[in-house]
């Protein structure tokens, strides 16, 4: 089953940092601009339409380019430098996981009103490491949805998007909402016997939820 409407993954090493769905790009979310188009006359539009939340003394030489002067005219040492900056503070994140054959990976559940989430962690050695993030907005009905039905549902999205995951390891929810008695009613039917069919194929267990470790 492919991703839904509205839906993010982010993963965590290299190949694919993010993943937003052509109706989400449409919808405003993620500006394409510059398309067809010569890179370096797309750069001031670029930064117009994308928000970058950096320091100021970061940002200035940046925002000379907003201006529409030429990309060369602007080169200068003091634009190496802030590269140079960015650089450095990019190297300094925290390494994301790769789950390994044979780990447990754990997951946490979000909901809100409009948009549920999911966040994969692994632990080694105590300390919990982040694998993947899943959001993806409501939509529809999916809005009313009770609380408990809505983080039953990002347990679905998420178990569809790492599916691969899911068939490879051992799964711990973590979650202080009874999904699984929600799962083993015996008047379940409908869409929630749909979940608890597709859940019932991996080899998951429901444990109180704790605080992410960092």
């Amino acid at each position: 089953m492919g991703p839904p409407a509205g839906t993010s993954v982010s993963k965590a090493h290299g190949k694919e940092v993010a993943y937003t769905s052509k109706a989400k790009r449409e919808s405003g979310t993620l500006p394409e601009v510059g398309r067809g188009r010569n890179h370096k006359t797309s750069i001031p539009e670029c930064h117009d339409r994308l928000d970058y939340k950096m320091p100021q003394p970061t940002t200035l030489p940046l925002r000379s380019l907003r201006r529409g002067q030429a990309l060369s005219d602007k080169w200068t040492a003091v634009v190496e430098a802030v590269l140079q900056q960015i650089k450095e503070s990019l190297n300094k994140l925290p390494m994301l996981a790769s789950p390994v054959p044979g780990e447990t990976l754990k997951i946490y559940l979000s909901a809100s009103k409009e948009a549920i989430s999911s966040v994969l962690v692994v632990e080694r050695e105590g300390v919990q490491a982040l694998v993947y993030f899943v959001s993806q907005t409501l939509q529809g009905p999916e809005v009313n949805y009770p609380i408990l039905k809505k983080l039953l549902l990002a347990l679905i999205y998420v178990a569809w998007h790492l599916r691969h995951y899911f068939q490879a390891h051992q799964i711990e929810v973590l979650t202080n909402w009874p999904i699984k008695q929600m799962l083993l009613k015996p008047e379940t039917s409908g869409r929630l016997a749909k979940w608890a069919i597709e859940l019932g194929e991996h080899d998951i267990s429901y444990l109180p939820r704790t605080s992410i470790k960092p």
